[in-house]
């Protein structure tokens, strides 16, 4: 079962995980980034490669599929 996320809804999350920097669809570095437990994220949108949210800044990371659990509403 596919999770349910709200566009524009913050979220927290519950673990350090892994996430890709994005710009548009394309990861824009080599290699992944860790986001801290505790971090609030904005939910932009689910595509064909996974979940992207943003953080307040505005950048945009896509989390893995294994990584979405650590997900929940702020």
């Amino acid at each position: 079962m596919e999770p349910k996320f709200e566009k524009d809804v913050k979220y927290r999350l519950t673990r350090e995980v892994d996430a890709c920097v994005v710009d548009g669809q394309n990861c824009v570095l080599q290699n992944d980034i860790d986001l801290n437990a505790e971090t609030v994220l904005t939910f932009v949108e689910a595509n064909e490669d996974g979940f992207v949210f943003s953080n307040e800044e505005g950048t945009n990371y896509r989390l893995h599929a294994d990584d979405i659990d650590a997900v929940e509403e702020a």
